[in-house]
């Protein structure tokens, strides 16, 4: 253990010299030294994973602060990160220094990853099965990250599109190698692999926690990957499986309603939590802060649970209380059952199993409705069923950081686009369906270094 702690400490100050004091060193392009201790047991591989402050906190915030489910005062505003002001505000250019936790934070998931990965296939052990959760859980983390990058910095996936760029994939821990742009087919195809290899690893084994990966959670990314590529029948395949490994729907009527509804009293987590991570905290994302948009407020019923387990009334608006937190105070944005349940209903919608769709959304809905009061949903047709499971998606997941992924992969459709609007300092800003604004910029520092391509704005 003498030597991890020696391994955690170079790694905190080489992680305070690379993001958290921004030295206008590039993480991707930074060569360690060679004397630094490099992890060989397999406890310290399973220790680095288990690094809670970096695998399961800290997630981008760029597309929840830029999507339409909340707003904020011109003063709080005021008061944030540049960054963060400008994503709220759609601007072409965001950052006012050369790098981005977004960015970087996500690379060292990766580097993390690499390492262990790296690691392992020097090492022989006796323990197959705690070899193979780590490792698993490894491939996991690294296409998450992957997964995560892919929304914020490469356009929405369309089959249609001739070799659109993805991220650079790093998939060795050696930092010399420069970086490059992959195609966004090679990215995909690298997140799908990395989760079909962890779910063979993880198998059935049982976790302490859901801060750690498993295979029900593979499956939930693997079929919320299905669903950004228009791949349906994947969708429905993976979310099946981790459906059957899942505990099952909680029922809203067995839940108290105090300020801060979902906390466990035994665990501090709740069985439809698959995966728990959380975004990274912003000023105006703060729970008095951040004001509830009035229409999606009023598209719950009052004999919806979620009406009053989400929000609170607060200074003249709503605010969000709804966070699948341990502590309530990180946005949940980890991998869950009710999400799961939501990709299969609209995969069956998509390809004309409109029986099977409501089936999902019904035994959703009466779970979050008070007893007695919930009637369940009908439709005439494919594109009735598709509509009223899109609606409770967007109820039933908000501010849980999927907004700007479903906006950018459904304004696509004529049916489903829409164009945001907001208003700063007496000022309009208009986010048109399909504008290029949806695919973030890469950060400058990074364009320098490696002189991968920028997205154009």
């Amino acid at each position: 253990m003498k030597d991890f702690n020696i391994i955690l400490i170079v790694i905190l100050i080489f992680l305070c010299f690379s993001t958290g004091c921004k030295k206008q060193d590039d993480f991707l392009n930074a060569k360690p030294n060679d004397a630094l201790i490099v992890p060989t047991k397999l406890v310290d591989f399973e220790l680095l994973l288990n690094n809670e402050d970096y695998f399961n906190t800290t997630y981008p915030n760029l597309g929840y602060i830029a999507g339409e489910e909340f707003t904020t005062l011109d003063d709080n505003l005021d008061g944030d990160l540049a960054v963060s002001r400008n994503s709220y505000l759609w601007a072409k250019n965001i950052y006012n220094m050369p790098n981005d936790d977004a960015w970087s934070l996500n690379y060292i998931r990766i580097y993390y990853s690499n390492v262990v990965l790296d690691g392992l296939k020097n090492l022989s052990t006796s323990d197959k099965n705690k070899y193979n959760r780590i490792k698993g859980s490894a491939l996991f983390f690294r296409a998450l990250a992957f997964y995560q990058l892919m929304e914020l910095f490469s356009n929405p996936y369309n089959p249609n599109t001739s070799n659109p760029l993805g991220i650079p994939i790093r998939l060795n821990s050696d930092l010399n190698i420069k970086s490059t742009r992959s195609t966004q087919d090679d990215c995909i195809n690298q997140i799908k692999k990395d989760l079909a290899e962890a779910i063979n690893l993880l198998g059935d084994q049982k976790m302490s926690f859901p801060t750690q990966p498993s295979s029900a959670a593979a499956y939930g990314l693997l079929a919320r990957t299905n669903l950004i590529m228009s791949n349906f029948t994947e969708a429905i395949v993976n979310s099946s499986k981790c459906i059957e490994l899942s505990n099952g729907l909680m029922n809203y009527n067995h839940l108290v309603s105090p300020m801060y509804t979902f906390t466990d009293q035994t665990t501090g987590y709740l069985p439809e939590n698959l995966f728990h991570a959380t975004i990274q905290p912003s000023y105006i994302t703060g729970l008095t802060r951040a004001i509830v948009n009035q229409e999606l407020y009023d598209l719950y019923d009052n004999d919806d649970l979620r009406k009053t387990m989400f929000f609170v009334h607060y200074n003249g608006g709503f605010r969000f209380k709804g966070q699948y937190d341990l502590k309530n105070n990180g946005t949940y944005c980890g991998i869950a059952l009710d999400e799961i349940y939501l990709i299969r209903a609209e995969a069956f919608a998509r390809v004309g199993r409109k029986d099977d769709a409501i089936k999902d959304l019904n035994d959703l809905l009466i779970n979050r409705y008070k007893t007695g009061e919930f009637l369940p949903k009908i439709a005439a047709n494919d594109d009735e069923a598709l509509r009223l499971i899109l609606l409770e998606r967007r109820k039933e997941l908000c501010f849980r950081g999927i907004r700007w992924s479903d906006l950018r992969r459904l304004n696509s459709d004529p049916r489903f686009a829409t164009t945001l609007t907001r208003t700063y300092r007496g000022q309009n800003y208009i986010l048109s369906a399909n504008d290029r604004r949806y695919t973030f910029p890469i950060p400058d520092q990074e364009i320098q270094l490696s002189g991968i391509q920028q997205n154009e704005r």
